[in-house]
């Protein structure tokens, strides 16, 4: 019996002992545990401070950047300003050539107008009488003055003489005009100033009206096209095609289309006859014969693929 007690309180007291060793490694590993995390907490917080003052620098920096590039920018315009003042005074007007810097840098104001400046820049080139208008709408509107001068002293502007180095220029440009009034491919700002003086699309004194004559030369050679596409199947006439006219009249649709400056009901009835606006490399039509000269003893063989107009 005093054995089996001895036992007894020898076991009891080895679980005593393993169960205060079990708990010292707990807390020693809890409290391990929690040192590291409070040693991660302060690592994540000095990455996290790091970052916020990387960024807050890197935005610090961009926006002294751009405004040094916005500083740099005002003051190349200022200095441009001065130069175009000082020329605005001495010639008395801003009409610049554009082969020099101060040319190309006016042509460029013109060309982006207004929206692109501040209040100030454009009260400043208002000031001085900058002209807006861009070097090709200014020459366009040159000619047309010129046009209403000659009528003026002529009594007509139906003609304009190609005799005389004074009007070459000139009646070259009323060709123009004429042509791109036939084939619809003139502006319509432009085209109303035209009409508004009773321009003729003819070189003749008696000439019908701009809008009469262009829409009967156009169903004219629209209907040659709708005898061609009777005929070929499509309406890609060739460059070769034996009516220069015609051949002509197409490249002038796809090109008043691409520069949207066709007549919607034009370009409704050529669509609707299935004219095609854009050719695209390597398609392929039904072979078309082209232009033949009298001499010729045989009709020349088609080829595989004609190139379109």
């Amino acid at each position: 019996s005093a054995k089996k007690r001895k036992a007894d309180d020898a076991s009891k007291k080895k679980k005593e002992t393993d169960l205060q060793l079990a708990s010292a490694k707990k807390r020693k590993a809890d409290d391990a545990s929690k040192e590291k995390k409070e040693t991660d907490l302060q690592v994540a917080s000095a990455q996290a401070l790091r970052v916020v003052s990387a960024q807050a620098a890197g935005k610090k920096y961009r926006a002294e950047l751009e405004e040094t590039k916005k500083k740099k920018k005002e003051d190349h315009w200022n200095s441009r300003f001065e130069e175009l003042q000082a020329y605005q005074a001495k010639a008395g007007d801003t009409c610049i050539p554009q082969h020099v810097p101060l040319g190309q840098w006016a042509a460029k104001i013109r060309r982006f107008g207004r929206a692109a400046l501040t209040e100030d820049q454009v009260r400043r080139l208002d000031a001085i009488g900058f002209n807006w208008v861009t070097e090709r709408n200014l020459q366009w509107n040159t000619m047309f003055d010129r046009l209403v001068e000659y009528k003026r002293v002529n009594g007509d502007y139906c003609v304009v003489s190609h005799k005389g180095k004074e009007n070459v220029d000139l009646g070259n440009w009323v060709s123009k005009n004429r042509a791109r009034i036939k084939d619809g491919a003139i502006r319509a700002d432009r085209k109303a100033r035209l009409d508004a003086i009773d321009f003729s699309c003819r070189e003749s004194h008696h000439c019908d009206k701009p809008l009469d004559a262009r829409n009967k030369r156009w169903a004219e050679t629209f209907e040659k096209l709708k005898v061609f596409k009777e005929e070929h199947k499509h309406c890609n006439v060739p460059h070769n095609y034996q009516d220069y006219q015609l051949v002509h009249w197409v490249k002038s649709q796809r090109g008043a289309f691409c520069n949207n400056r066709i007549d919607p009901e034009s370009k409704k009835k050529l669509e609707a006859l299935g004219f095609v606006w854009s050719l695209r490399k390597g398609r392929v039509f039904p072979a078309v014969a082209p232009l033949k000269s009298d001499n010729d003893a045989s009709p020349a063989a088609p080829s595989k693929s004609d190139s379109e107009a």
